[in-house]
């Protein structure tokens, strides 16, 4: 190490140059030099030693002698001046036997448990802080409305309005605001004898601060499930979802599915979402308007279906042909993939064609959702005038 010259500290820093001289892997012993540098010398074993040095660079072999009780200015403080940051540390490799051995730094370093010194080499053994508890939100939305093994909370004008009216679906409680309550009979509930008033403040804690629930929630079962075998002989457009996961996507897909009259959804067990209040406020009440299919393999359903007589068409942004082109039956299965991957190898060699939509400006792939709604429309369009012909 060359001596450092030209570099002016001030006194005030003298404590923060010796401190990373008892971090350093090599061990030496480090003089320095006034407020002009540092130079090494050779180590020893105990720790580090610092002598002052003359502003010539000359090393006396002992320090100047102090000939009255007040200190020379211009002369470098000595050791003792520099408090307890630089007293004598362990070497890395002594340290290392010493957390080997199960002593401390502070046990080794022979300071006091008050001094600075100890507090400052036991820092390093504190723990980490612990993270952050949630907020006030997420400790909401995981109260007493977490979702329980077969029941669930609905949310939302609409969404209850479906759900009550539906005969399938089992209703445990429900819980509305004055006006929640004036909204719903509008839409034709008339027997909310049960209703639990209650107020949007109760409603925020028991759902969470991020659920838009309009003054009512609705606590019912899962509705049972569905199976390919309850599709009538008159079922004519399915929709088939390879993967798609989001729930807010599944529940848009249900609304426009809901909206194109089709006769059901079908999903994966794996990789879709559950039936949560999430979803269904996305639906906006097309959970319980439409059958939603839950099969265990995406293959197999279509093998049955297209036993059933269906067409199986495929979107794919990259397909040889348009989605016109290829809707020419009078019973249609639409496959939707998910956003990114698309739809997988499987599914695709089960496919009897795949089709794009024809989109002319320049962005040529959208949201799953939005491309379900459209490949929708499309087909309804083109059942409609094969019915009429």
């Amino acid at each position: 190490m060359e001596r450092v010259r030209r570099i002016e500290l001030p006194s005030s820093a003298w404590k923060a140059v010796a401190l990373p001289l008892s971090y350093t892997r090599r061990p030496f012993v480090a003089m320095v030099v006034g407020e002009v540098g540092l130079e090494p010398t050779k180590a020893f074993a105990s720790g580090f030693t610092v002598r002052p040095l003359c502003r010539s660079g000359h090393s006396p072999s002992a320090p100047p002698s102090r000939t009255s009780g007040r200190r020379n200015k211009n002369a470098p403080p000595d050791r003792a001046s520099l408090g307890p940051v630089m007293a004598t540390r362990p070497t890395p490799v002594n340290e290392q036997k010493a957390r080997s051995s199960g002593l401390s730094r502070r046990s080794l370093s022979g300071e006091p448990a008050g001094s600075i010194s100890g507090q400052m080499a036991n820092m390093s053994d504190r723990r980490p802080p612990r993270r952050r508890q949630r907020d006030s939100r997420d400790q909401a939305s995981r109260s007493s409305a977490k979702r329980q093994a077969d029941r669930l909370w609905l949310y939302g004008i609409h969404t209850v309005s479906a759900a009550l009216a539906n005969p399938r679906r089992a209703v445990l409680r429900l819980l509305a605001t004055d006006n929640a309550r004036q909204r719903l009979e509008g839409l034709g509930q008339n027997s909310l004898a049960s209703v639990e008033p209650t107020t949007p403040k109760e409603l925020d804690r028991l759902l969470g601060l991020d659920v838009v629930h309009q003054g009512v929630a609705l606590e019912v079962k899962s509705l049972p499930p569905s199976t390919l075998d309850q599709l009538g002989a008159d079922a004519r457009l399915l929709l088939l979802l390879d993967q798609v996961t989001d729930p807010h996507n599944v529940g848009a897909i249900l609304r426009s599915a809901a909206a194109m009259a089709a006769d059901a959804v079908i999903v994966t067990a794996r990789h879709s979402p559950a039936e949560t209040g999430t979803l269904a406020k996305a639906a906006s009440g097309a959970l319980d308007l439409i059958p939603l299919i839950v099969v265990p393999n995406l293959a197999r359903a279509l093998e049955q279906i297209g036993e059933a007589g269906f067409y199986r068409i495929g979107l794919d942004s990259s397909g040889p042909e348009s989605l016109e082109d290829a809707l020419g039956h009078d019973r249609l299965a639409l496959v939707v993939g998910a956003e990114g991957k698309g739809l997988r190898q499987r599914t695709r060699q089960l496919c009897d064609r795949l089709a794009r939509l024809t989109l002319p400006g320049e962005v040529h792939s959208l949201n799953v959702s939005v491309a379900a709604a459209l490949a929708l429309y499309s087909a309804r369009r083109h059942l409609a005038l094969h019915t009429r012909s």
